[in-house]
């Protein structure tokens, strides 16, 4: 009977090993899916939305401001917060009229604009 449980026992290791096996394998095709998934989706999530798009437009054309960015977060249709990256931003006559503009545009408070100059590169 000792014989019996020996190669019970040998083959339950043994599935073991195959189980472990199969759990890496699955967990690595889940690690390649996610992220190729990522991968996909940082490139969009970088891409500004239609209203960020159309904030960026209508900044630009503001005298001084030069190249402009901005970033709107939104929730529930309200805006919570607005940064505005501009070439021109160092002068205050700049900053102040892109805050102003998007004051406007968003109808939200100058307290929830933030206007920083860009990095010159």
């Amino acid at each position: 009977m000792t014989g019996a449980w020996k190669g019970l026992k040998e083959k339950i290791h043994g599935a073991r090993r195959l189980e472990w096996l199969l759990l890496l394998v699955a967990v690595c095709v889940f690690a390649l899916l996610f992220l190729s998934t990522n991968r996909e989706a940082a490139p969009n999530s970088a891409q500004p939305t239609e209203l960020e798009a159309r904030l960026e437009r209508v900044l630009s054309a503001v005298d001084g401001a030069g190249e402009v960015r901005a970033m709107v977060t939104e929730r529930d249709g309200a805006v919570l917060g607005v940064v505005i990256v501009a070439e021109g931003a160092d002068a205050v006559r700049v900053r102040l009229a892109l805050a102003q503009a998007a004051k406007a545009l968003l109808d939200t408070e100058l307290s929830r604009i933030e206007v920083i100059e860009m990095r010159r590169e």
